[in-house]
């Protein structure tokens, strides 16, 4: 039940920020990224809070939804897709900063460059933490 709780506040904070997305486009100069991802984010956010206000009324999809974030094979499909993700996604940066080299855009080459740089190093300092941790 803590664990319900700990996501239902996180997706709450979640939904006030799409909200203020939505009201920040709509308001001021009308963006309409920042609607859609704002839109997308409360719609996304308020499904899943119905969805757990669901489970927390049947004590046995409680226990099950528990069960089923401490199972190990659980743990290691996320973790393994986590990582899949983070490489793939730092792999395509990477590739669209060498193609912006080689257009001459080197303000976007760079900023995503450091963005492949910054990256990395989160990877190594988490790597680093995790091992001496566990």
């Amino acid at each position: 039940m803590k664990k319900i709780k700990q996501q239902a506040i996180y997706l709450g904070a979640m939904l006030l920020v799409g909200i203020t997305m939505v009201v920040i486009a709509y308001t001021g100069e009308l963006n309409s990224m920042m609607a859609g991802m704002g839109t997308a984010l409360v719609t996304v956010c308020a499904i899943n809070l119905i969805r757990l206000r669901n489970i927390a009324k049947d004590p046995q999809r409680v226990r099950q939804m528990e069960i089923a974030q401490h199972e190990e094979r659980n743990i290691y499909i996320s973790n393994l897709a986590a990582k899949a993700a983070m490489v793939t996604t730092i792999g395509l940066e990477y590739v669209v900063t060498l193609v912006m080299v080689f257009l001459q855009k080197d303000e976007i080459a760079s900023a995503l460059g450091f963005l492949v740089c910054g990256q990395l190093l989160i990877y190594v300092f988490f790597s680093k933490y995790y091992s001496k941790k566990y």
